[in-house]
């Protein structure tokens, strides 16, 4: 043995046989399982990276998606909220007939149907309440010109309450600027089927901090004497002790044994309502608010649509003629003439 490594030539080959048998075995032990791992890893990152990209556009699209959610959502709450309860058929029927009276078409014929021809439930998304939506037709014929019906189907368009057209036939007549017009007006109606009742949640109230009384400054001049207490120099002001008023509010009249306590006539004379002598227009405003009254209680919102001209001064005389007990607010938040058969029923 020690001869063999004498030689150069064998002690070369021993050690490059070596060399190269080390060399093997870390590549065939390690190095392939790991370059393996490696090429796994890297097909792995590719894969994550090209669902992050596409969770990435679902996240935009899911934003986009949200934004149209609450818009379309938006304007579902106000066809909603346009739509009355079945119970104010009456009144919005009256609402149309109106409408077409203040647009200056003449009625020939106006029929409306208590018959829904079509109903469908909703589900409320936010509330989980359940509705049923009713479409209601009303059979009108009217004479007059074509623009003064324009007009009224953009009053329609834009009143409070949900209604439609179709079905429009107009007919000339000769030579004349007027028409004879038939349609059919779409009343929308709901009522609550299912309404579930949503827990509140209070907020605990904060305690109120105690105000800590303010103490004065007494200027003592630094020639004073010490014999002279610091109450002498203090200035002579006088005390106001402050009242506190209670201000009015209009709250609903009193009922005691189903009568309202106001006085016992409603038919004011001038002198009656406005001692001071009220002007025309005063009078004119309170004899259409009370004409309006008279016929059924009447909702602020739905007095002021009733009135085409409503402006500042109606305000005045509805406060004024609360203030004189000669109208008040129902239990339902309605505007109701005292003393009256109607409200006493």
């Amino acid at each position: 043995m020690p001869e063999l490594l004498k030689n150069q030539r064998n002690l070369f080959i021993v050690s490059a046989s070596g060399i190269i048998l080390l060399v093997c075995i870390w590549y065939y032990g390690f190095h392939q399982g790991l370059s393996s791992a490696y090429s796994d890893m890297k097909k792995s990152q590719k894969s994550l990276i090209s669902k992050r990209n596409k969770y990435k556009r679902m996240k935009n699209e899911i934003i986009n998606i949200q934004n149209d959610w609450d818009i379309l959502n938006e304007e579902f709450e106000t066809v909603i909220q346009r739509i009355p309860n079945k119970s104010s058929f009456d009144r919005v029927s009256d609402a149309v007939y109106i409408m077409l009276k203040n647009n200056g078409l003449s009625i020939i014929n106006y029929s409306a149907s208590n018959v829904a021809i079509d109903k469908k439930t909703i589900l409320i998304p936010d509330s989980n309440d359940e509705i049923i939506i009713e479409k209601i037709p009303i059979d009108i014929e009217v004479k007059g010109s074509f623009v003064n019906f324009g007009k009224f189907l953009e009053k329609m368009a834009s009143n409070r309450y949900r209604l439609t057209a179709s079905n429009i036939d107009i007919k000339q007549m000769g030579k004349s600027s007027t028409q004879i017009i038939k349609f059919i007006s779409y009343a929308y109606f709901q009522t609550e089927v299912n309404k579930k009742s949503i827990a509140k949640v209070s907020k605990p109230k904060t305690p109120k901090k105690k105000a800590t009384p303010s103490v004065k400054k007494i200027d003592r001049p630094d020639d004073a004497p010490d014999d002279v207490p610091d109450w002498m120099f203090e200035p002579i002001t006088e005390t106001e002790k402050s009242a506190n008023i209670s201000s009015e509010k209009n709250s609903k009249p009193a009922k005691i044994n189903n009568e309202w306590l106001a006085p016992e006539k409603v038919d004011k004379n001038k002198d009656d309502i406005f001692p001071n002598s009220a002007n025309d227009r005063e009078l004119e405003i309170t004899n259409k608010i009370i004409t309006l009254l008279d016929s059924g209680p009447y909702t602020l919102e739905d007095l002021k649509f009733m009135i085409d001209d409503y402006d500042s001064e109606y305000s005045i005389i509805l406060q004024y003629l609360i203030d004189n007990k000669s109208i008040a607010y129902n239990d339902n938040d309605e505007l109701v003439l005292l003393n009256t058969e109607k409200n006493k029923e």
